[in-house]
């Protein structure tokens, strides 16, 4: 039977510097994760609200073009002008 040997106390804190890097590295690295996650989350919230906010603005705006039109709004002063009606085509008379 071989007989035990021991380490020197540079080669047991050389092992113990490894074994606590990859400690720190373990849990930063799920820190890294998660934090990935809840910011994948927030992106995809934000998104969602953001295609209802569109959708918002949409029927307000069909809602405000039935009530007053087609035109344009100046938000600062609160005014609508309405776009002016088309004018009729008028048939040309034919070249003879």
């Amino acid at each position: 039977m071989s007989s035990p040997i021991k380490f020197t106390e540079k080669e047991l804190e050389t092992i113990e510097s490894i074994r606590q890097e990859y400690t720190f590295l373990s849990t930063q690295h799920g820190q890294l994760c998660l934090t990935k996650f809840l910011v994948e989350k927030d992106i995809a919230d934000n998104l969602r609200r953001y295609e209802l906010l569109i959708a918002k603005e949409q029927e307000a705006l069909k809602l405000l073009n039935a009530k007053y039109g087609e035109g344009s709004l100046d938000l600062s002063t609160g005014t609508f002008v309405p776009r002016p009606p088309a004018s009729p085509i008028q048939a040309s008379e034919p070249i003879a």
